[in-house]
């Protein structure tokens, strides 16, 4: 609702919004609206939801709507406890929710524009030296001072403490597994997760892909490359 407030607000103003990052869900729920709007939320059913561990719910979900839990990972509490929701409040499952709204015309006609990298290969060589230079950068001294300052709460049921890189870290602190170990799982989920992306958005056919290993710049003229791309597939 509020990336959509600001989207209107600069399209008054005769500009241009442009989104940037975040999932597929965020991006279609802001092209799309909230598809699920007008089925309110039960804060005794959410209070419920939300004292069972991520886990259980998850396997509540993959019994009543096994696409949608197929499609959610199991530490996102959020979308597994929305998903529960509206099939207790309708008796429908999220999954045919979803295949019924696609008749629904989009709130905006945008251009959506993806980034990838043809071979896969590649894509997880740079996902994996992404998560090192996460940890070079003080990650685990960020989970460290979070889990002593009391910030996840109760960590078996804390979204936070959910998070790849958190989770595993945390183990690692609890003695739970090797700080190599803990390291590698990052990785491993983390390309994991790329690749629930990679087919989440490869089911649309509006996007236009740009492939980075098409390009073999420095990272000022790749980045021009990008805009100079870009504005032409908009044709500004």
């Amino acid at each position: 609702a509020a990336a959509r407030y600001a989207a209107d607000d600069i399209l008054r103003r005769g500009k241009t919004p442009v989104f940037c990052g975040g999932t597929g869900l965020y991006l279609d729920s802001a092209i799309a609206g909230d598809r699920f709007a007008e089925i309110k939320c039960d804060a005794a059913l959410r209070e419920k939801l939300s004292a069972r561990t991520p886990a259980e719910n998850h396997l509540e979900l993959q019994k009543i709507d096994p696409i949608s839990a197929a499609a959610i990972h199991p530490n996102n509490t959020k979308r597994v406890i929305r998903a529960l929701e509206i099939y207790i409040a309708t008796g429908i499952p999220k999954s045919e929710w979803d295949e019924r709204s696609r008749s629904i015309p989009p709130y905006y006609h945008a251009h959506i524009v993806g980034l990838d990298y043809r071979l896969r290969r590649t894509l997880y060589d740079r996902i994996d030296r992404r998560v090192d230079l996460m940890l070079e950068a003080g990650l685990e001294d960020e989970v460290r001072s979070l889990a002593e300052d009391g910030a996840f709460g109760d960590i078996e049921r804390s979204t936070a403490a959910c998070a790849i890189g958190y989770k595993e870290l945390l183990d690692y602190f609890a003695g739970r597994c090797t700080r190599a170990e803990a390291v590698e799982l990052i990785k491993q989920l983390s390309r994991n997760y790329a690749k629930r992306q990679r087919t989440w958005f490869y089911k649309n056919p509006d996007i236009k892909w740009i492939y980075n290993d098409d390009f073999d710049l420095e990272e000022a003229e790749q980045r021009q490359k990008y805009v100079n791309i870009i504005l032409t597939m908009l044709n500004c």
